[in-house]
């Protein structure tokens, strides 16, 4: 699932990153259905529900990424849940090291 149009998603937008979010757990959806079938398991977490500068949505989105790269072996996760997202900048540097993440995870799992 290709995420890169929401990279560049203005921090004062609330509906943009609703509409991110749904988009981001249709990817962790999929990145779960294969790696589940390769009996890579891990606990998932909805990334949909809750607000924005919600910290509890930060720690379970990391802590879901963390089990990801584990289990496939891979280093240089950033740290999600420590940003503040109140920040202009530091919200579109989450943004944009979190569509890599993505997409890296992507290529590496082959979902297209």
């Amino acid at each position: 699932m290709l995420l890169t149009p929401f990279q560049d998603i203005p921090p004062d937008e609330p509906e943009s990153f609703d509409d991110f979010k749904f988009n981001l757990q249709l990817n962790h959806d999929r990145i779960a259905q294969k790696m589940f079938a390769a009996n890579l398991i891990y606990k998932t977490y909805p990334l949909i529900d809750s607000q924005r500068h919600n910290k509890d949505w930060q720690q379970n989105l990391q802590q879901e990424l963390s089990s990801i790269f584990a289990l496939l072996g891979i280093n240089g996760l950033p740290d999600f849940s420590s940003t503040d997202l109140e920040e202009p900048g530091d919200f579109q540097d989450f943004m944009q090291q979190l569509v890599f993440v993505e997409s890296r995870l992507n290529a590496i799992l082959q979902i297209y």
